[in-house]
């Protein structure tokens, strides 16, 4: 699995980096079929100390999946978007599953 990370407003460092490639490669246990996955991060400074952080990802495999979360903090809003894709997996393993038992 290829897990690409880049930045937008916003150079992630590398412990930022190792968090985001740990949490997104646990998500291979709902999936076997995930070829690569593209994660963009993006920072918004609007004001001095008021930063808002958002994450938009990109799943390729046997279907393909999009989400994005936007929060204040950065590790919350990268947890906040893995339970989105997360349950997105899900359902189309579902869905999939339902159709091999109507084809039968």
């Amino acid at each position: 699995m290829n897990i690409i990370i880049s930045g937008k407003n916003f150079r992630p460092s590398k412990a930022n980096k190792e968090f985001v490639q740990e949490k997104f490669f646990n998500l291979c246990r709902y999936d076997k079929d995930i070829s690569q996955i593209r994660v963009e991060l993006d920072a918004d400074k609007k004001e001095r100390d008021n930063t808002s952080f958002r994450v938009e990802v990109w799943i390729e495999g046997s279907h393909h999946i999009q989400a994005g979360v936007q929060g204040p903090d950065f590790y919350r809003t990268v947890e906040a978007v893995i339970r989105k894709l997360r349950v997105q997996i899900v359902k189309e393993k579902k869905k999939k599953q339902m159709k091999r038992k109507t084809a039968a």
